[in-house]
């Protein structure tokens, strides 16, 4: 077959193949330089832009101008390949000389008609080309080579797609002096670049000039910025530029990330300070003054008070166990088992817990712990809460320290097992759960019916216990729900299953019928919605409402069954066509009317929204699209794609985790402390402290810390 400036098919060694067994002697000519090219080159698999070479610099296609004057006597103007056409296949190294397949489904010979400036020596005179009637080119394997000369050329594997085109790769000189020969700091984005070549030579031009030997990854920003220069000639270039600066802004952050060494070091003053100072017996508040002389939680605390309502003792402790676990430093795992041996000190008889832990003797006289004897005589507050995710943060911590500690601490496991224990016995029949227990409820005072609307409700608060009403304020019965899910999940107990399953049909029993098919926040046992607090009235609720959306999209990505997708599209709708002017949603809208309800200060129920208390959201934020987008994405999931996968192993550290470790770092002081601005909120409006430490923080910044560590580590 015909060879033409050192053209070799792919995968033909020179003089095999399409009975041709003689090679064509070769003569160096003057062609049309297209650029320096690497004389091997890797084939990315698409989308990858770096298959793209902007063909301004001469790294294209060959010109849209053709000449068939030795082949039909007429020029024709041809379509240029479009840009954007990437590589196909797997990976591998062509060798120079060869052809490479990219997508399309066309080539033209180069035109000739500009020549390089600069010269070659002459070589022997080559036969001129026979004129014979335009052919259609002929595809081979991976590329196919041009009739040239007029001869047929020669097929050394049958096609495997129907649209390809082969762009040329000569021989493997660079041209010194042609002037669209790029320096050799242009960047090609592939690794380890060959020598060069320069297109349409048959001979080796002089100079033996090399790109530089550097990855994609360790560019320099300068050179990508003449890359993602480069690239606007095509049409991809806005996307080419983002992702180069991209690139270019991650390497300038990674060049300055702080190293592993200097955040563990900073990981474990602030974990040994927290520890040592501010735990009382392994529990926590939620905030202290800089000196740690006043402490607070929801209300003022005494050095010998601990909180377990977020973010208290449960939800510091879950943050150094999930330090533990991606870092594997003893020093945080003795941390959270002590969290875990204060939670245990202060569970209730009934299985749960009170907001607060008392460790004063005298103090928890008036409590009835369940590792304390009881005391004859004396009444104990015996009531664990749901409410504000207490009881179900402390249970959530236990079990996955049980879990890490691979159920080897018996107080542990005896401390969750009973509450998860005791957590199912006080479920109603229907499925839901009080806000507050001591005991089982007596089954026959509540039986099971749907949601409907009160012929009537008081407009003043009745003042009544609402502790034993089926509780989804709070988004009570989410967190309890996700306990029992995990507690399955935690030691494979069937009642727990069936526990979360009971409560999954509450939820569809509660769902109000139209005008309004979405949730209220309480429901009395005939299962209309009913008063709680003062301020919080019977009505249908748009900040719970979504809270049980998301419970419905768990149970069922846990159970596969279409029963909890059916009320999410009705919900939507109503929740969409209920948002206020500012696109917020009201915490309570009137039974049928749906018209917002609000507060005055002094507690009188209103329409009016001028004079709301400033201790509760009367308005709230909504996440409906993002609980739209993941009801789409679940229901066009397979049944084996829905179980929640294994948490894989976290990547490399991302610009953004960089900064803020940088910013951890920097703002630890030389005790190991997150001094921050802020108030006491319960201490009083003439408190002095100005300067705060506060739990929210440092569970943050634990969290920040020990993925770095996770991520940046070999």
């Amino acid at each position: 077959m015909a060879d033409h400036a050192g053209l070799v098919p792919l995968g033909v060694p020179p003089g095999a193949g399409g009975g041709h067994s003689q090679r064509r002697p070769e003569r160096p000519h003057r062609g049309k330089c297209l650029g320096m090219l690497p004389a091997g080159v890797f084939q990315l698999p698409r989308p990858s832009p770096f298959s793209l070479v902007p063909s301004r610099l001469g790294y294209g296609p060959p010109d849209r101008n053709v000449d068939r004057s030795a082949v039909g006597g007429r020029k024709s103007k041809v379509d240029r390949p479009r840009h954007g056409r990437f590589a196909r296949g797997s990976s591998r190294l062509v060798a120079p000389g060869r052809l490479v397949r990219t997508g399309g489904n066309d080539t033209r010979r180069p035109s000739l008609t500009n020549r390089c400036r600069s010269e070659q020596p002459p070589g022997p005179a080559r036969p001129p080309a026979q004129p014979v009637p335009h052919r259609r080119r002929r595809r081979v394997g991976h590329a196919f080579c041009l009739p040239l000369d007029g001869r047929r050329p020669s097929r050394y594997k049958k096609s495997e797609t129907l649209n390809q085109r082969a762009w040329f790769l000569p021989d493997s000189r660079a041209c010194p002096t042609c002037p669209f020969t790029p320096k050799p700091s242009m960047p090609f984005g592939l690794d380890h670049l060959p020598p060069t070549s320069c297109c349409l030579r048959s001979e080796p031009a002089t100079g033996d000039r090399k790109m530089p030997e550097k990855s994609l990854f360790w560019l320099s920003p300068l050179r990508l910025v003449f890359a993602a220069i480069a690239g606007m000639s095509c049409p991809f270039g806005p996307w080419l530029v983002a992702l180069i600066l991209s690139i270019a802004s991650l390497n300038a952050a990674r060049a300055g990330a702080p190293s592993v060494d200097e955040a563990s070091e900073a990981l474990r003053r602030a974990v040994e300070f927290f520890h040592k100072e501010v735990a009382a017996e392994g529990g926590y508040l939620w905030r202290y003054s800089e000196d740690l002389t006043k402490r607070e939680g929801e209300g003022r605390a005494s050095a010998t008070t601990v909180w377990v309502q977020p973010p208290g003792t449960p939800a510091v402790g879950m943050a150094l166990l999930e330090a533990y676990r991606a870092t594997g430093q003893a020093y945080l795992l003795e941390a959270a088992r002590d969290a875990g041996y204060c939670l245990v000190r202060g569970q209730l008889r009934s299985g749960g817990w009170d907001y607060r832990i008392e460790l004063d003797p005298s103090r928890r006289r008036r409590y009835a712990y369940r590792v304390d004897p009881a005391i004859e005589g004396r009444p104990q507050r015996n009531t664990s809460t749901l409410d504000d995710n207490t009881t179900q943060s402390a249970l959530r911590f236990l079990m996955a320290l049980d879990k890490t500690l691979e159920r080897g601490d018996p107080k542990i496991h005896e401390a969750v097992r009973d509450g998860l224990d005791r957590l199912v016995a006080v479920q109603y029949p229907n499925g839901a759960w009080p806000q507050r227990f001591e005991r089982p409820p007596d089954r026959d005072r509540f039986p099971v019916k749907r949601a409907c609307y009160p012929e009537s409700w008081s407009r003043t608060w009745p003042g009544t216990s609402y502790a034993a009403f089926y509780t989804v304020n709070d988004n009570a019965i989410n967190d309890a729900v996700d306990v029992m899910w995990r507690a399955w999940r935690t030691y494979g107990d069937l009642r727990y299953r069936a526990a979360a399953e009971r409560a999954g049909q509450f939820i569809l029993l509660a769902q109000m019928p139209d005008p309004q098919p979405a949730w209220a926040q309480q429901y009395d046992a005939d299962m209309h919605p009913a008063w709680a607090r003062k301020f919080e009235p019977p009505a249908v609720t748009g900040g719970e409402s979504q809270g049980v959306l998301q419970a419905l999209l768990q149970m069922y990505r846990e159970t596969g069954d279409q029963r909890y997708l059916e009320p999410i599209p009705r919900a939507l709708h109503y929740l969409r066509r209920s948002q206020l002017p500012d696109g917020r949603l009201a915490r309570f809208y009137e039974l049928k009317t749906n018209r917002p309800l609000y507060f005055t200060k002094k507690y009188e129920l209103t329409y009016r929204d001028d004079d709301l208390p400033t201790h509760y959201a009367f308005k709230v934020g909504h996440n409906l699209d993002g609980i739209q987008r993941r009801y789409e994405r679940l229901r066009r999931l397979r049944p084996e794609q829905l179980k929640p996968q294994e948490p894989s192993r976290p990547g490399r550290p991302s610009a953004g985790l960089i900064a803020q470790v940088r910013a951890v770092i920097a703002s630890l002081d030389k005790r190991g402390r997150w001094v921050e601005d802020g108030r006491l909120r319960y201490h009083g409006d003439d408190d002095p402290t100005r300067r705060i430490i506060d739990c929210s923080t440092f569970i943050t910044n634990v969290g920040i810390l020990s993925r770095y560590v996770a991520a940046a580590s070999p």
